[in-house]
């Protein structure tokens, strides 16, 4: 049986991030975001999709990160499943 690290692992996709459009992000304390993408990555605001949940999950690494704060590039589905198994 895969591990939590394993499942929200599964969904990252840090290819989409490099692609012109937009691409999701969900940080480690189950916030999710939307940017636009490919060259305009990072060059324009975060525009939140989902605020954050009231949690901290010890043991659990985000491939990315921001300053102190891990996230992973996603699709919409991936950030909804993601934020799902975040919850208690």
């Amino acid at each position: 049986m895969p591990t939590l690290q394993e499942k929200i692992s599964a969904y990252s996709k840090p290819e989409l991030a490099e692609l012109t459009g937009m691409v999701y992000q969900v940080w480690c304390d189950g916030e999710i975001t939307l940017q636009k993408s490919g060259s305009l990555l990072w060059n324009r605001g975060l525009h939140q999709m989902k605020p954050p949940l009231d949690l901290y999950i010890k043991g659990i690494t985000f491939p990315d990160k921001s300053g102190e704060n891990g996230f992973m590039f996603t699709d919409d589905i991936g950030a909804e499943r993601v934020r799902e198994l975040l919850m208690p």
